[in-house]
C-alpha cells in the first residue's frame, strides 16, 4: 500500500486477546474426569492428575487458542485506510 503526495502518516497495529479453545466436555468424560474443579483446570489449560493417578493433558481435551486478527490502520492527511488480517501460530 503506496500514499504519494503524503506528508505525514501515522499507523497502529492493534491486537485483541487471543480466544481461548474450549472444552471438549466428551473427551472428558472419556477419560474419567469427574464434574467439578478438575474441569475448570483443565480448561485453563493446567493437566491434572485424577484420584486414581491418571494424567490427563489439557491439550487433549481443549481445542486450541486463536490468536485472532491483527489490525494495521494507516492514518494520513486527507484519508483513513484499514487494512484486517489474520494469522495462526
Amino acid at each position: 500500500m503506496f500514499f504519494i503526495g503524503v506528508e505525514s502518516a501515522l499507523c497502529y497495529i492493534c491486537q485483541p486477546k487471543k480466544k481461548e479453545g474450549t472444552l471438549l466436555i466428551d473427551r472428558c468424560i472419556d477419560r474419567g474426569v469427574p464434574p467439578g474443579p478438575l474441569l475448570g483446570k483443565l480448561k485453563a489449560g493446567e493437566d491434572i492428575t485424577l484420584p486414581n493417578g491418571k494424567v490427563v493433558k489439557a491439550r487433549d481435551v481443549t481445542t486450541p487458542d486463536c490468536p485472532g486478527p491483527k489490525f494495521l490502520s494507516m492514518v494520513e492527511k486527507f484519508s483513513i485506510c484499514v487494512f484486517v488480517y489474520s494469522f495462526h501460530q
